[in-house]
């Protein structure tokens, strides 16, 4: 059974025989999506989010983040957590919770055992309606029980990069440390969305800030240019590592790209690294130095870390065949990923 079929699990039979005391009209706001005008397709931070997921990024958001999509036609049954602001188009709702009585983890491990396809009203193309969405009955526990459920969530999401921990520092915990700069062969930062940067699906993969929220190298993306436009490029190999909000989770989200593509988002920090060490094995080791990189973050609401203090965190340099058997271990922890 995997991490997350043993939630599903854990989620049942912690709440399955609790009394339905709510309708979802008293404890959700659903919001109906909305189409998104081509004139502000251009570029954007915030993703634009239909019932399969992202299809795009854009200059407007509609939804908070921290609420989950729901499929108005199609998808109607394959909900989806969103911890960024975003776009909803219109064959989608955004589930927006009360968070005074529910907490948003909750209600999607809720959705997610929930049969939606018994409201489906057309045969063809599955389709669900607000009305009939705001009349469900949902159990709404104690919130203390609900924040018990969502720290066994985030265990299961660390569980992963703990157990990389242990094994990184059995293999190279007492090796004598380097900085970053006196690794790396050149510093850069991301470029700032153009207007004429259109994103469609095209030829060009486009590295958005949002690509580095995803655990481990990135080998493809959501979004590609379709047109030639001169912006700048990353090479296969660069470490990408996301200057603000660094450690939202307590995670550093420091990326080795596996592709090369156009790299959008002023705010990443490029790495480009000597070739005598591995670009994946240098990112899990950035990712490994919570302490040093906690301590060189700054502000507080937005948490910002600059390129000069990021060159300052010092990390075990093994040889390049010991680099290579830990990020070998690593992608059999994970074989999915590197799947074609």
């Amino acid at each position: 059974m995997s991490g997350r079929e043993n939630i599903q699990s854990r989620f049942f039979s912690q709440f399955a025989n609790l009394p339905f005391d709510h309708k979802w009209k008293d404890v959700i706001t659903i919001i109906n999506g909305k189409a998104y005008g081509e004139e502000y397709k251009v570029s954007g931070a915030y993703p634009i989010c239909g019932s399969g997921g992202i299809m795009g990024y854009g200059e407007k958001k509609m939804c908070d983040r921290d609420s989950i999509i729901l499929g108005r036609k199609g998808n109607i049954d394959k909900p989806i957590y969103m911890s960024e602001d975003y776009w909803i188009v219109d064959t989608a709702f955004c589930l927006s919770p009360n968070t005074e009585l529910i907490h948003p983890v909750y209600l999607y491990y809720w959705c997610k055992q929930f049969d939606f396809q018994k409201l489906n009203k057309q045969a063809v193309l599955p389709s669900l309606t607000r009305s009939d969405l705001e009349q469900i009955d949902i159990q709404v526990p104690k919130m203390a029980e609900q924040l018990a459920f969502v720290e066994i969530v985030q265990q299961a999401d660390k569980s992963k990069f703990i157990g990389f921990k242990s094994r990184f520092i059995e293999m190279f915990g007492d090796l004598s440390r380097k900085p970053l700069l006196d690794i790396a062969t050149s510093w850069d930062k991301g470029q700032p969305f153009k207007k004429d940067s259109i994103i469609e699906n095209g030829a060009r993969p486009c590295i958005h800030y949002g690509e580095l929220y995803k655990y481990g190298p990135i080998i493809d993306t959501v979004v590609s240019l379709t047109n030639e436009v001169a912006i700048k490029k990353s090479k296969t190999g660069d470490i990408l590592f996301p200057a603000s909000d660094v450690t939202p989770y307590g995670l550093a989200r420091c990326s080795a790209l596996m592709i090369e593509g156009v790299l959008l988002g002023g705010d990443i920090i490029v790495l480009r690294i000597s070739k005598d060490n591995s670009p994946e094995y240098v990112s899990y080791a950035i990712n490994m130095q919570q302490d040093q990189l906690i301590r060189r973050v700054t502000g507080s609401v937005v948490r910002h870390m600059s390129a000069k203090s990021l060159k300052t965190v010092d990390i075990p340099i093994p040889s390049l065949d010991a680099q290579l058997q830990f990020v070998s271990l690593i992608r059999q922890a994970d074989k999915s990923k590197y799947l074609n």
